[in-house]
């Protein structure tokens, strides 16, 4: 087994390695770091996992009794990592970046990494698509593969494994050239279909295959679109026997959609029949329907017939705007299933008490809904970061054209992690670019490093009890409010904590109450075979709401989502909502939790706007070409129909008002204008003008935002003098 380590004047760790992956260095003459696989004590694991974060040499040698070592170089917060403690030791695997995320930094090269097993072909694929936003056709895998190799786009990595270890044997490493560009990769795309090496999927029509069909222009370039154009009716066809819908009006309905109190119209019977055969392929379906169209009674009626398939009887979690939870109890739940079981969940001690009366007990009735405010859902412990603040700490300081630590400095007002015991620091653009003003390591810390008013705003004395019941002052950091999630800026640790109000201040909690999404995700998994959740469109921020929905939807069976307004115009306001609700759909397009600005780019509509720059006058009087400075891409609204037949197609169900049938009634809006009596006119008069003159004082001093107020301010005074 090789030992990796890290050795300076003060320091000496070492870790045992059962995997590594380096790449060839030739101008240093050494290796860089792609991945490493560490198992030793905590202590040493961690602490060279975080040397390799910073971007320390490290040195890798045979065994523990070897003198000599390789050079191992790491790439300054190129890394990810994970760790698992593994009874007294801990597991540590360093991955690089380009390894593992979805979005790679300019100038970032893709490396592919494959256990014993894996398909390299068919994971180089996958990347291969979804890198330069191309189709995934699986019969193409080795093709595709093998020409990239011929033509020197893959590079293979240094492998090495331990072979005590049976599952790292196989491991396979490559890098993809620099070369390997978007557009070179249409081009080998666009030569093997032209030369019948590889072949679109055959669809039910007679269309002629691509191969056939195209021909080369003037530039020997082969023009996609002038077949699809052609051939549309075609294609068209195919998609339809392709893609067949769920439901359609000539197929029957389940008996138990008409068996309720209150029965529904039939556009809304269909619909629920359309999310029943839905149910069969997903556990997440959506339901899209204008105002007015009975999403309410289109959900019990949903659940209806699911629980009398059930033989073991049906729970239903409805996550509902807290001001609604009356108004289900009493006119839809109450008028259309009045034979249902209702608990309402009022704080984490009603969930606490259904789980011991009712859960451990396997009490389930044949349908019964249990009503949980979504502001009640996420009401958790209040989170604070766990840091430590040191007003001086003595760091080691060398020269950067020095091999070794020579010297030590101190550096005041740091604020250190509990984890590696690294200084907290800044790595933004500018931070670095004045970093590297300074010679000596110590100074750039210096620079870079957070200090107390960057993270709170004061602190706090309290009592707590220590070993032994003897009584201890502590200091709780009273942190800004902006801050809810944090990670170490060394090791990447999540140092968000709970705090403990028995000890802690906490404004309006006395003792520690727990999350009723985090207890249903943790203790009533499984327990609800359907959560209904009402105004879905809410969740779609990543907001305390939201990760609080997400845990819900993860612990229930099946999860019905009612909205009517399903998306804004942007990508991202699908991304969350998509991800909580069918995850596996979305890994399987190659997505995670981390995904979102891959989801706009494939899904979304990004702009990114320029502007010249002024003329630079140079000495000779003469000046150069302006540059065109560009302004950091932001999305705006624009949805890719691929977003629509990937993830919404088989799992959303829409029904508009026209729908449903029904005369409707057209408004017509006509304003009419009324004088006011001589009283309030004569009262408006004095509060205009008192009121323009403060907002014009306001104004005049530098108050930007003074007039902000002042129209539906003078307009409610003059249509509701009586408030």
């Amino acid at each position: 087994m090789k030992i990796l380590s890290y050795q300076d004047d003060n320091n000496h760790i070492e870790a045992a390695v059962h995997m590594v992956v380096t790449r060839k260095n030739v101008d240093k003459n050494a290796e860089d770091l792609i991945a490493v696989g560490l198992i030793d004590l905590d202590s040493p694991t961690r602490a060279l996992v975080a040397h390799a974060i910073k971007g320390d040499r490290l040195r890798l040698k045979w065994n523990r009794q070897s003198f000599s070592s390789d050079l191992i170089y790491t790439e300054k917060y190129g890394y990810r990592f994970v760790a698992r403690p593994i009874g007294k030791l801990t597991h540590a695997i360093v991955l690089h970046k380009a390894a593992v995320d979805e979005q790679l930094e300019s100038g970032m090269s893709r490396i592919i990494i494959v256990p014993q097993g894996g398909d390299v072909a068919d994971l180089f694929l996958r990347r291969f698509a979804s890198d330069f936003n191309l189709p995934y056709v699986q019969g193409w895998k080795d093709v595709i593969w093998q020409v990239c190799r011929e033509q020197d786009y893959v590079q293979d990595l240094s492998v090495w494994t331990d072979p005590s270890v049976p599952q790292w044997q196989g491991l396979k490493a490559f890098e993809l050239s620099d070369e390997f560009t978007e557009e070179r990769a249409k081009e080998i795309l666009g030569h093997l279909l032209a030369e019948r090496r590889i072949e679109l999927p055959s669809g039910v029509t007679d269309t002629p295959p691509l191969s056939e069909a195209l021909r080369p222009d003037d530039n020997g370039e082969y023009q996609v679109i002038d077949y699809l154009q052609t051939f549309a009716p075609h294609l068209a066809t195919t998609i339809e026997d392709l893609a067949a819908p769920a439901h359609d009006l000539d197929r029957p309905i389940d008996q138990a959609i008409a068996q309720m109190q209150r029965v529904p119209f039939p556009a809304q019977a269909h619909t629920v029949q359309a999310i029943l055969n839905g149910f069969d392929a997903n556990k997440g379906i959506i339901a899209s329907s204008d105002m007015g169209t009975g999403k309410s009674i289109i959900s019990l009626a949903v659940a209806n017939a699911l629980a009398n398939q059930s033989k073991h009887g049906f729970a239903v979690l409805l996550l509902v705007p807290g001001i609604t939870i009356p108004k289900w109890v009493r006119d839809e739940i109450g008028r259309t299933l009045p034979q249902a079981k209702v608990t309402v969940i009022e704080s984490w001690k009603d969930v606490v008490r259904y789980r011991d009366k009712r859960v451990l007990r396997g009490n389930k009735a044949p349908i019964e809904f249990i009503l949980l405010s979504r502001d009640t859902a996420k009401l958790g412990m209040t989170k604070a970061p766990a840091l430590i603040h040191k007003e001086r700490s003595v760091v080691p300081n060398k020269a950067r054209w020095h091999e070794r630590y020579t010297l030590a400095s101190m550096i005041e007002d740091v604020w250190l992690c509990p984890e590696c015991g690294g200084i907290q620091q800044k790595h933004t653009k500018t931070a670095e670019k004045d970093a590297r003003k300074h010679d000596h390591e110590a100074d750039q810390i210096a620079e870079r490093k957070l200090g107390f008013k960057d993270l709170a705003t004061g602190f706090n004395s309290y009592t707590a009890l220590s070993i032994g019941s003897r009584k201890r002052q502590r200091t709780q950091y009273v942190f800004k409010k902006s801050i809810t999630e944090y990670h170490c800026s060394e090791c990447g640790a999540n140092l968000m904590r709970d705090v403990v109000p028995e000890w802690e201040t906490v404004s309006g909690l006395k003792h520690r109450r727990l999350q009723p999404a985090w207890f249903i995700q943790k203790y009533l998994r499984g327990w609800f075979d359907l959560t209904i959740i009402d105004e879905l469109h809410q969740y779609k921020s990543n907001s305390g709401q939201g990760e609080a929905m997400g845990a819900i939807a993860g612990a229930s069976k099946r999860v019905l989502g009612l909205t009517g307004t399903l998306s804004d115009g942007k990508a991202s306001s699908l991304y969350h909502l998509l991800w909580r609700i069918c995850p596996a759909e979305m890994k399987a397009d190659g997505l995670d939790h981390r995904s979102l600005n891959k989801f706009v780019h494939l899904y979304g509509t990004m702009e990114q706007r320029g502007r010249y720059s002024e003329d630079d006058v140079t000495s000779a009087g003469g000046s150069t070409s302006r540059k065109v400075i560009l302004n950091p891409p932001k999305e705006v609204p624009g949805l890719s129909p691929k977003l629509f037949v990937n993830h919404l197609a088989d799992k959303t169900v829409f029904l508009e008002l026209g729908d449903m049938g029904l005369p409707l009634v057209e408004l017509d809006e006509r304003p009419v204008f009324i004088d006011m009596d001589e009283d309030h006119k004569a009262a408006y008069q004095v509060f205009h003008n008192e009121l323009e003159s403060v907002m014009r004082q306001q104004y005049a001093i530098g108050n930007a935002n003074a007039f902000a107020k002042f129209i539906p301010s003078v307009v409610n005074a003059a249509n509701q003098p009586h408030v």
